[in-house]
């Protein structure tokens, strides 16, 4: 499924109906009784299943559900016999994937996420008998009475990439976190949330690296032994080591897939031609047939394209920009078109390697800062000590729905890498969310089940990424024997000690950035980032069109009244963050626009 939307409202119901049909999407299922309205849509690229009747009952899901090699109709209906009979924590350990589920079972409605709560899903008025839940935030905009609009929670939504804590753009409207589930009483016609407790999951043979590689290994086979049956599978391919193991988990168990890798025109995709290079040749290696996938656009957008864009994706269309042809790709230029799209991201494999940070004490405030973009303690922010107050209630909320033990002061250093990848989870967490309403979107790292061993192993198992060169050595040495390409950069791999470094003058070259950013004057230092950049950049990289993207998001971002107590600059911005701040400026003001033609 692509969306849905539960209400108890048959207003809110109309409104949240309009705004998908003009979104283009196509009703699937729905259901109308006394206390509640509930409409599925399709996703947009394949056929799927998404709504099941069952008797009196009924069970709907958005996102990516997967069990024993089945999508759509078959999984819906197992889990529903499972939630019913054994309960929301065994679902969560029979199945796999990024979802939203709602169930009616007898007199109640239950809504959950996945465990990591991946999928979005928002909610408003808790404990409440008025209440509309859906997996687009757009939609629950439109419907608020008062859509009143936090200017730090949108700055944290734009540089963030996703809501940190509970609290979405709006002041009543909430994201649901993976510890909790939505009870909806339809005879009391009454709504509330529910917290439990997950647990967090560690291996048993932390006492040595080997054993450990070899538990973790089988932990990650049995989520993939679910994809055994699934027909055009393509696998999202980069030159790094993340893409690298988990093809490797692939090829071990003899899955057909696809490899597929996207070009793009500007700094907004991010792409790098090395990693083309590497992503062709791994499937030369491999015989494994390879698409690459055209992820360029008409950037800047003008004021129609973008709201063109935000009514049809909402604010979903921050990704990449929402490159032109890229959504192309999506809506079905890709060939064959998958089914199923893998992606071999997750926090819990993170080039910037959390646990090589200095072993010491750790504060709350540390952990702010270094989830914290840069810009936000340069001269282009003020009011920094309110945002990072802000930073600081949201990341301890996030914190109280997990099971990381991280003290105001004094934290270890493993407790501050399980923070800060838990609390990476959601932004992580963009582009499946936007690439559900094409297909089905899976990105295995991201699972609660594979994430919390990893970052739960011992840091020094970490060092140099031996962990998981052994992993990806031990399920298919032969994806190792292709080059590295991972943080931007060529890296070696050392098979005595299995680990992984990148050649000396990137070092040199990263050493000199970071000594100019403390010696430069404010003034200068935009200037030497910018000739950094350019002698960095691919040569396929459109330069010009960068430049019209910084010149056309700043200027919007700087006349926008919402936020102009807070930015008097955008020289720090990294191109994408800017961009990302624009798009979501741009939807929340359309959103302030309808409701403000309403109230005349």
């Amino acid at each position: 499924m692509s969306r849905f939307h539960l209400t108890s409202v048959k207003k809110d119901h109309v409104t949240a109906g309009n705004i998908s049909k003009k979104a283009g999407l196509n009703v699937f299922g729905q259901k109308s009784e006394l206390g509640y309205y509930i409409q599925t849509y399709q996703k947009r690229s394949i056929d799927n299943t998404n709504f099941v009747e069952i008797g009196d009952d009924w069970i709907c899901s958005a996102g990516t559900l997967i069990r024993n090699g089945k999508l759509g109709k078959k999984p819906l209906k197992e889990l529903y016999g499972f939630l019913t009979k054994e309960g929301i924590k065994t679902v969560r350990q029979k199945f796999v994937g990024h979802y939203a589920i709602a169930a009616k079972v007898g007199n109640e409605i239950k809504i959950f996420t996945d465990p990591h709560g991946s999928h979005q899903l928002y909610y408003t008025n808790p404990d409440s008998t008025f209440f509309i839940i859906s997996n687009s935030l757009h939609t629950i905009g439109h419907c608020l009475n008062s859509a009143e609009v936090n200017p730090l929670a949108v700055i944290q939504y734009a540089l963030q990439g996703a809501e940190i804590s509970s609290n979405s753009l709006f002041e009543n409207a909430y994201r649901l976190n993976g510890s909790q589930c939505i009870s909806i009483d339809i005879t009391g016609e009454k709504m509330t949330v529910h917290n439990f407790d997950m647990g967090m999951k560690t291996l048993a043979s932390n006492a040595s690296i080997q054993k450990s590689v070899v538990e973790y290994a089988n932990i990650l086979m049995d989520v993939l032994h679910h994809l055994d049956g699934i027909n055009n599978i393509a696998l999202n391919t980069t030159g790094g080591l993340d893409t690298r193991t988990l093809l490797a988990g692939i090829l071990n168990l003899g899955l057909d897939t696809m490899l597929i890798y996207g070009v793009g025109n500007s700094r907004l995709t991010n792409t790098k031609r090395s990693d083309l290079i590497i992503a062709k040749e791994l499937g030369e290696q491999f015989n494994l047939p390879f698409y690459q996938m055209d992820w360029s656009g008409q950037h800047p957008h003008s004021h129609e394209k973008n709201l063109a864009n935000f009514e049809k994706f909402g604010f979903n269309y921050t990704i990449y920009g929402s490159a032109d042809s890229l959504l192309k790709e999506l809506q079905g230029n890709i060939s064959p078109y998958p089914q199923l799209q893998l992606s071999g991201y997750g926090p819990s494999l993170s080039n910037s390697a959390p646990w090589e940070y200095p072993n010491k004490e750790y504060s709350i405030i540390d952990l702010v800062r270094l989830i914290a973009p840069d810009v936000i303690y340069s001269k282009s922010f003020v009011r920094t000590t309110e945002y990072e107050d802000y930073l600081g209630k949201s990341v301890r909320t996030a914190l109280n729905h997990s099971d990381i033990f991280y003290p105001e002061t004094e934290a270890t250093l493993s407790s501050l890498v399980q923070a800060q990848t838990y609390l990476r989870v959601k932004a992580a967490a963009g582009m499946l969310n936007f690439a559900n309403e094409f297909n089905y979107f899976f990105a295995p790292f991201m699972m609660k089940r594979l994430h919390d061993p990893l970052v739960t192993v011992p840091m020094k198992f970490r060092t140099k990424d031996e962990f998981q060169v052994r992993l990806t050595h031990l399920l298919n040495e032969d994806t190792l024997m292709v080059p590295v390409f991972s943080g931007l950069e060529p890296q070696i791999i050392d098979f005595e000690k299995y680990n992984m470094n990148s050649p000396k003058i990137y070092h040199l070259k990263r050493t000199a950035l970071s000594t100019a950013q403390l010696l430069f004057p404010h003034i200068i230092y935009p200037i030497a980032r910018k000739i950094y950049t350019c002698l960095d950049a691919d040569p396929d990289d459109t330069l010009n069109i960068n430049k019209k993207i910084r010149s056309n998001s700043s200027k919007y971002i700087l006349e926008n009244r919402l936020v102009s107590n807070y930015i008097n600059g955008t020289a720090y911005f990294g191109l994408r963050d800017l961009n990302r701040l624009h798009k979501v400026l741009f939807g929340v003001d359309e959103i302030m626009k309808g409701k403000n033609k309403k109230n005349r």
